[in-house]
Formats: structure tokens, C-alpha cells, sequence
């Protein structure tokens, strides 16, 4: 899906298709490298594992969503509602979070444990009872 912009439809079944991944290997784990997310409702998505690098998830909501070990390398998650999003370990890694622009997002419950924050920009982010 790389550089495009899915509709609503087609995000859904990427998310189904995860799901079946993570359950029993029989769909497909999502690739939403460098796809266009900006505003995205992605509210409690299972998206473990889950290939991110460099996605625009401006403006997301990504509340309480599952992002264990997912890949957001590079990604753009200014202002994203990432209110209790999980993104601590899972198989010996957390969440890939380096060189993500996290500015002004809110990541107020956020499990951050074992995260890669490695050059990440948290500037103004809202850090508030953040697991680390």
C-alpha cells in the first residue's frame, strides 16, 4: 500500500487480514509502509507487529490501540491520539519507534516499555502516566 491513501474499506480488511496473521498464520501481516494514514480512525486496532515505517498517521486516532513490536520507524505521528496504545515488548522487542515524529501527540496511559525511542521527536508531547 506504500504512498497511497487506502479507503476505510480497504484499511479494514488489511486489519482483518492481520488479525487472522497474528491468530493463526492465515492472512497476511499488514504492510502500511510509507501509506498515507492522516487522520486515520484506527481506535483499539490490532495492529501488533505491524509494518509502519515511515506512514503518515498525522492526526490518527490510535487510542488504546495494540502497536507491540510493530514497526513505526520514521513514522509521522504528529498529534496523534495515541492514549493507552501498547507499545511495549512482545517477542524481546517493543515497538520500533526511532526517528517517529511524536510532536504534540498525546501518549497520556501509552505503555511504552521496551520501546525503541531512539532520536524520536517527543517535543510537547503529552507524556502524562506513561509506562516506561
Amino acid at each position: 500500500m506504500s504512498n497511497s491513501t487506502p479507503t476505510a474499506a480497504e484499511l479494514k480488511t488489511v486489519i482483518d487480514e492481520h488479525g487472522k496473521w497474528l491468530n493463526d498464520g492465515s492472512g497476511e501481516r499488514a504492510n502500511l509502509r510509507y501509506t498515507d494514514l492522516r487522520g486515520a480512525y484506527l481506535q483499539q486496532a490490532n495492529l501488533q507487529e505491524a509494518d509502519l515505517q515511515g506512514a503518515d498517521l498525522r492526526g490518527a486516532n490510535l487510542l488504546m490501540a495494540n502497536l507491540q513490536g510493530a514497526n513505526l520507524q520514521d513514522a509521522n505521528l504528529h498529534e496523534a491520539n495515541l492514549q493507552g496504545a501498547n507499545l511495549q515488548e512482545v517477542s524481546f522487542y517493543g515497538a520500533d519507534l526511532r526517528w517517529a515524529i511524536l510532536q504534540r501527540a498525546d501518549l497520556q496511559w501509552a505503555d511504552l516499555r521496551e520501546a525503541n525511542l531512539e532520536r524520536t521527536n517527543l517535543q510537547d508531547a503529552n507524556m502524562n502516566w506513561v509506562k516506561q
